[in-house]
């Protein structure tokens, strides 16, 4: 019989139980701390989660209510997950690796709110973080067809007659008239009354012809002077219908000056077409081409580093043996998802893999794969092939979905002049690579029910903003492609599609139009100015060339019998030019 030495094998049994008691209850809490600290020093945010379950000799992880805090916004996740389990392969935990060959990640949702702050440290200092990288080209193409469209309302709201030449000369001509007909007026009023007096003069000589003989030369001198005035008076008389008639064509001229004015000032340049693309399309383009950058710089920069290339750098310093086949640390061969994430601001379901994550990616036959596909009426589906096998990391996005939702948005300032595009449903197809820093793809959008309408202040010309909505109402459908290039820093966009050019087209035609009419308005109501003073002058000549005739026809009696007047005092008073002046009756009716 053997005797059990209690003193050598208690100890040992104790320490058994003390080892098994620490695997069985403090593997969890263990697991559940490297997770929490493992996750916070790789995102740089609070990592929290409900609880942790292991099964030893199964193999299998049980992670529940996992919150991952996004680190660029305090009080957003970058995910949470309800449950995670995931089967791994026990034989390689023997030999200090951790390999996941199945598993299912239920109720995952991206980009969640936050109840509390996810920073790890509170602090006051506010990091100032510039403009989103696209935001100052998207707004100055914004900015050039505001400020198009604003200048367009205000011309069209400025009242030129001021400015025109036609109710300036017409006024001038009535001003001309005005001191011309006074000065016809007094001239005949003074011919008149030069007329009596030396009609009194002749009366006075015929009492005493010797007494007044020496006044005679004088008074055929101021006969001689008055016949001059008389036909200097009787010339612009007939000269009058004349005057009227070049008086018209002084302001048709004016008026053609007006036609070439207004022309000009209603002359605008075409709307750039390209700069509309942007604001319609570029905005959505930059927000999503930004944020899929951003998301592949950060799960970069998460990534483990390039093992081969760091192999290939240590190769010049010795000779490196292997022993047997090399295992990375840590795999994830398959894992299924059932995701919750939001489309174009409409919340999906999606259910997927997750496959080929590895710690030594140059280890793998295949590269990591995630692929989605939606749950429900929409189709949508997602394929990210991620390569870092070789020393040129590689990242492929592939995204099509034939019924996108479209959301409606505001684009451009409302206190001038905006654009409102209404939601809807678009086919749209995204293929991009990433080959380094290098960055390549296209895109390829298309809507088939588009709808636009003019959001226009008070202060926009009512005019402008109904031809605004009638033109932006031809535009029925879109087509875009979009040329991605530049680098994951600084990616740049192209984008090709007929809705810019088409919009300039139907708003610049609208609005030429719309100047058109509004010149055309300011001529006729010039024009109908100047037809009626050219009217009112035209009447006030002839029945100022009737007045004056009429004047001056009373003033004929008295230089007749001038001219007729018999000799005195031995020498003839002879007025030969005023007889035959008045002898031809050129002053009569």
């Amino acid at each position: 019989m053997k005797i059990i030495r209690w003193k050598y094998v208690a100890p040992r049994l104790l320490l058994l139980a003390i080892m098994a008691s620490v695997v069985r209850f403090g593997c969890d809490p263990l697991l559940e701390w490297l997770i929490v600290s493992g996750g916070q020093s790789a995102t740089g945010a609070k990592v929290e989660l409900a609880g942790v379950s292991t099964w030893i000799k199964s193999g299998k992880l049980e992670i529940r209510d996992l919150q991952v805090a996004n680190p660029e916004s305090e009080f957003r996740n970058l995910f949470q997950a309800e449950q995670i389990v995931l089967q791994l392969d026990s034989l390689a935990l023997l030999h200090n690796r951790m390999v996941v060959t199945n598993g299912a990640i239920t109720g995952l949702e991206i980009d969640t709110e936050r109840s509390t702050s996810g920073e790890l440290v509170v602090s006051d200092a506010t990091s100032e973080e510039g403009p989103p990288l696209f935001e100052p080209v998207v707004t100055k193409a914004s900015d050039l067809a505001s400020d198009w469209l604003e200048n367009a309302s205000q011309r069209l709201d400025t009242d030129f007659v001021e400015q025109l030449q036609t109710p300036q000369v017409a006024d001038q001509l009535v001003e001309n008239w005005k001191n011309q007909s006074e000065s016809l007026r007094s001239r005949a009023k003074l011919l008149r009354e030069r007329g009596q007096k030396l009609a009194e003069e002749f009366r006075e000589i015929k009492k005493n012809p010797l007494r007044s003989a020496q006044r005679l030369p004088e008074i055929h001198a101021e006969l001689k002077s008055n016949q001059q005035e008389l036909v200097s008076l009787q010339q612009e008389i007939k000269e009058l219908p004349e005057q009227a008639r070049a008086d018209r064509q002084t302001l048709t001229t004016a008026r053609q000056q007006d036609e070439a004015f207004l022309k000009k000032q209603f002359e605008f340049e075409q709307l750039d077409g390209d700069n509309l693309t942007q604001v319609l399309l570029g905005e959505s383009v930059a927000e999503k081409l930004q944020e899929a950058c951003d998301w592949i710089a950060w799960a970069r920069k998460k990534s483990p580093s390039n093992a081969a290339k760091e192999l290939a750098a240590q190769r010049g310093r010795g000779t490196t043996v292997t022993f047997g086949k090399p295992q990375p640390r840590f795999e994830i061969q398959h894992v299924g998802i059932e995701l919750t994430a939001q489309v174009a601001g409409t919340p999906m379901q999606f259910v997927g893999y997750l496959s080929g994550v590895s710690s030594a990616p140059h280890l793998l036959a295949e590269p990591a794969r995630l692929e989605l596909a939606s749950l429900g009426d929409t189709p949508v589906k997602l394929l990210v092939v991620s390569d870092h096998r070789e020393q040129v990391p590689r990242e492929e996005m592939h995204f099509t979905c034939p019924a996108l939702p479209i959301r409606g948005r505001t684009l451009g300032n409302e206190e001038k002049l905006a654009i409102q595009l209404a939601p809807g449903n678009a086919d749209l197809s995204v293929d991009l690579l990433l080959e380094g820093e290098t960055l390549s793809g296209q895109i390829a959008f298309a809507q088939h029910e588009f709808h636009l309408t003019p959001l226009a202040s008070p202060r926009v010309n009512r005019h402008l903003a109904t031809a605004l909505e009638g033109a932006l109402g031809n535009i029925k459908q879109v087509t875009a492609e979009v040329e991605l290039t530049g680098t994951l820093k600084q990616p740049q966009f192209k984008i090709d599609s007929p809705l810019g050019e088409q919009l300039a087209n139907e708003i610049s035609t609208a609005v030429v139009k719309l100047a058109r009419e509004r010149g055309e308005a300011l001529l006729a109501k010039s024009t109908a100015k100047m037809n009626s003073q050219l009217e009112k002058l035209t009447a006030a000549k002839s029945a100022l060339e009737q007045e004056l005739l009429a004047n001056l026809g009373e003033n004929q009696k008295i230089f007749e019998d001038l001219a007729g007047t018999a000799s005195l005092g031995g020498r003839g008073l002879s007025v030969p030019q005023i007889s035959s002046t008045l002898g031809k009756g050129v002053l009569r009716k």
